[in-house]
């Protein structure tokens, strides 16, 4: 469904169902060192709804983004020989509104799918801040993961008047 690179970070997000039959989003961290990618772990939470169909409207969304949910994952990463550096993997995944086309993070730009998830990850304890960006790259939205508001199931929202 979606990745995101940092540097020698990933985070991946796969839409799959569940042993009852329920769809999940799931997400894992990998790290790259010594020339290959290590996994580092993931997990999944349970998703209402179809996660591939096609992305909310704003005005379904109650808004241009949501956070579907946050995590990271702990690191072993070599300073030195004889030293460890213990650092983590954090990622947000978001479902962005349809008129959303880019989200914009540092250097990076991440094309919104049809679906509207993505999965944002970042190298070094610096929060970034995400740019989503619409139509002729205009700036719709600017925001750092811990200020998105988080639910569920973005697929919840209650549309009735």
């Amino acid at each position: 469904m979606a990745y995101d690179v940092d540097r020698d970070v990933a985070a991946t997000l796969f839409a799959r169902r569940s042993i009852s039959g329920r769809a999940e989003l799931e997400t894992w961290a990998l790290e790259h060192r010594q020339g290959e990618w290590a996994l580092l772990g993931g997990g999944a939470a349970s998703y209402e709804g179809n996660p591939l169909s096609d992305c909310p409207t704003a005005d379904d969304l109650g808004g241009r983004l949501v956070t579907f949910s946050q995590g990271g994952r702990c690191t072993r990463r070599r300073r030195r020989l004889w030293r460890r550096q213990l650092g983590c993997v954090p990622y947000v995944v978001l479902t962005l509104a349809r008129d959303v086309e880019q989200v914009v993070v540092d250097e990076r730009r991440i094309a919104v799918p049809r679906h509207g998830h993505v999965i944002v990850t970042w190298a070094g304890r610096r929060e970034p801040t995400l740019t989503l960006l619409g139509q002729a790259d205009r700036a719709l939205h600017r925001a750092r993961p811990s200020e998105i508001d988080i639910r569920a199931s973005p697929r919840d929202v209650d549309t009735s008047p």
